[in-house]
Parts: structure tokens; sequence; C-alpha cells
């Protein structure tokens, strides 16, 4: 299961007009949130704070319960994040 690290950064690509997030080891997560939806912070680059690793816990203990895969359970978390943090 995915865990949240102090090591994971936000950012804003450009060329694919997507906030990411970088969750180290060659691993990229990317949004599917509208660029136009997104707050100024967004286009910044930025840790993953301890606010959204208690948000990450606590959208991950309601999606646990869906019957999805592990990895669809990790990347609906991670939107949720994304959402609540920069939309």
């Amino acid at each position: 299961m995915l865990k949240p690290s102090d090591k994971w950064n936000w950012y804003f690509d450009e060329q694919k007009a997507c906030l990411m997030l970088d969750l180290g080891e060659e691993m990229i997560f990317q949004t599917n949130l509208s660029r136009k939806l997104l707050v100024n912070c967004a286009f910044s680059n930025s840790e993953f704070t301890v606010d959204d690793a208690s948000a990450f816990q606590t959208f991950n203990e309601r999606i646990r319960c869906l019957d999805i895969s592990e990895y669809r359970q990790a990347e609906l978390t991670l939107y949720c994040v994304a959402a609540k943090r920069f939309s």
C-alpha cells in the first residue's frame, strides 16, 4: 500500500498542463484536475504537507471499503487529496 512521505512534491507540468505529484523512485502521479479549477498555489512547487498526509489517511480509510484494486484505491486517494488542496 502507498504510504505518504515528506519527500513527495507537488508541481505543475506546463507541457502536460497537469498538476503532478512526484512520489520519488521515478514514480509520478498525474492528476486530472482542470487547469482552470486550480488555485494559484498549484502552479508553484510545494511539498506534500502534514495536512496532505492527514487528508490522505482520511480519504484512504473511506476508500478501502470500495471493491476496487489497491492501485485504484491509491489513485483515487491521491485525486481526493489534490482536489482538496488545489481546487
